[in-house]
């Protein structure tokens, strides 16, 4: 009887060990999964606050038909050109702005916006410093003053607000 209590306890004593090792295990993994999810919503809220931009001109263009409105990039951080389309455009006269959708197709009509650089290096990126120009594309008439607010999907923006239209 004395043999058979030692290896029972032997037997438990293996199975708790094994049990504890896939426990530990396991809540390695968990913390491993979390420890790159809170890195991964930092640096996002990061990149959002060091992306800034702010609205330094705009005008109406009668030969293109559209409203230019050009945006600096102040921020510390670079955006590539891929990442524009996705962004918001809420373009009118204030109190009575609409989300224009981007002009995907390259042919412009109302109620659509695009944006070129306005003087880059010409490497696909908004960096800092340099000037992306929109063209808004109306599709009411817009009386002043005009309201822009353009939105990134990392959720900065840049919003402005104008009464003469300068050319």
């Amino acid at each position: 009887m004395g043999h058979a209590t030692v290896v029972v306890e032997a037997i438990v004593m293996i199975s708790a060990v094994i049990a504890a090792s896939v426990f530990a295990s396991a809540l390695v993994t968990k913390v491993g999964e979390l420890r790159q999810a809170v890195a991964a919503a930092i640096r996002s809220q990061v990149e959002r606050v060091e992306i800034d931009a702010v609205a330094t001109y705009a005008t109406y263009d009668p030969d293109q038909g559209c409203f230019l409105v050009y945006i600096k990039n102040v921020g510390r951080y670079s955006v590539p050109y891929a990442y524009l389309p996705k962004a918001d455009v809420y373009f009118g006269s204030t109190g009575s702005a609409q989300l224009y959708s981007y002009d995907s197709d390259g042919n412009p009509a109302p109620g659509e916006w695009s944006f070129t650089e306005a003087l880059g290096n010409g490497n696909d990126r908004w960096e800092p410093g340099e000037t992306i120009v929109l063209r808004v594309y109306n599709s009411t008439a817009v009386d002043p003053p005009y309201y822009v607010k353009f939105v990134l999907p990392s959720g900065s923006s840049v919003e402005a607000v104008f009464s003469e239209v300068p050319r």
